[in-house]
């Protein structure tokens, strides 16, 4: 559990400063996680139809958790 969390808090620290630095800006970002999000709900979509209700789930979660992401970031 500790290398997961590990890896994506240094992701975080490293988005957080190609941000501040103008490497990357909100459009792109929220372009990105627009594909993600696209690509996420046809991963769900895939394990639905294999009948892995527990990875669809898991996939269809990190779906919610990236669409408030852009609303936040859309009303900033």
């Amino acid at each position: 559990i500790r290398e997961p969390l590990m890896k994506t808090r240094v992701q975080l620290k490293c988005l957080e400063a190609s941000m501040s630095q103008g490497i990357v800006t909100p459009d792109v970002y929220i372009t990105k996680i627009n594909l993600q999000i696209t690509h996420d709900r046809k991963l769900g979509q895939y394990f639905k139809d294999k009948g892995d209700e527990e990875k669809s789930k898991l996939c269809l979660d990190k779906v919610a958790v990236m669409i408030a992401e852009v609303k936040e970031l859309s009303s900033s």
